[in-house]
């Protein structure tokens, strides 16, 4: 069996796992910015929750290590992607219209480039009308989700939106839910993730309170193909968590940080691949008006 392409490595990097071999542990590595504590009547809230109608820009880049077997054989390979695009909220924060402008990969001693069939920049339409589901996206696309590097990329974006209740308060608890379609390897993965969302502190900076916000997934992944002829039967399990810093009363997302590990097993009449990727995600606000 080939081992799994540059481009989709990355772009299933964003559903995070759990298995065999053993995962490495998950640490975020650090607050997304250090920020001043508020005092104990400002921190306890409640805060209502207004979606900033001003375009926003930001960058997500991400990084993967893998670990693949093949019966007796296995290597270690990394990868990563840079991602930069811009957006705005409409009709109360329940749409989303935006732009793609920049998208790279790096393998293993290469230098970042846009994957092949990718046109840049590209547009997409969201909608986020519940906080109870994650982000639907709307692009030209192909007969399958294989043909549409658009929609592959922005899956792999999923970890910028979410949308918290209008009240939120101190260890205020929500979660939502997705089934969606990602490809792998040509074959079309159907995908189901549940998130859990968490106020989890309060602080201050430059006057404004920020909400720290801690989210926990779990996805599984399961899908069926043909691969040089060969028929071939694709699981998965992942795991993953990160920290948010919201201003709720702008809605406006300043940053994140967040770590997941995905295993998958491909299996055909002739062997077994196991790949196990535990993958780091940096999310970073930028200049609307830059380059």
């Amino acid at each position: 069996m080939t081992a799994p392409s540059r481009l989709t490595l990355v772009l299933v990097a964003v559903l995070p796992a759990a298995c065999r071999p053993p995962v490495p542990e998950q640490k975020i590595s650090g607050p997304v910015t250090p920020i001043a504590a508020v005092a104990p009547s400002l921190a306890e809230g409640p805060w209502l929750y207004r979606p900033t109608t001003q375009r926003r820009a930001y960058v997500i880049q991400q990084n993967a290590v893998l670990a693949t077997r093949v019966d007796t054989f296995s290597r270690n390979d990394s990868v990563s992607s840079r991602a930069e695009l811009a957006f705005t909220l409409f009709s109360g924060g329940s749409q989303v219209g935006g732009s793609v402008t920049a998208f790279s990969v790096r393998g293993p001693g290469q230098r970042p480039a846009t994957p092949g069939g990718l046109v840049l920049p590209f547009t997409f339409a969201g909608d986020l009308r519940s906080h109870t589901q994650q982000i639907a996206f709307t692009v030209p696309i192909g007969d399958t989700p294989c043909a549409s590097a658009p929609m592959s990329v922005l899956q792999s974006l999923r970890d910028l939106w979410f949308r918290p209740p209008d009240t939120l308060r101190l260890r205020t608890t929500w979660e939502d839910t997705a089934s969606y379609t990602v490809c792998r390897d040509g074959i079309v993965l159907h995908t189901g993730t549940w998130r859990v969302f968490r106020v989890a502190a309060a602080a201050v900076r430059d006057g404004r309170v920020l909400l720290t916000i801690r989210r926990s997934t779990r996805s599984t992944l399961k899908g069926a193909g043909q691969q040089a002829g060969e028929p071939v039967e694709i699981t998965g399990t992942s795991s993953g968590q990160a920290a948010y810093e919201l201003d709720p009363e702008t809605g406006e997302l300043f940053g994140a940080l967040g770590t997941s590990a995905l295993e998958l097993v491909l299996k055909s009449r002739l062997r077994t691949q196991a790949v196990l990727q535990v993958n780091e995600m940096r999310i970073s606000a930028r200049s609307v008006d830059k380059p």
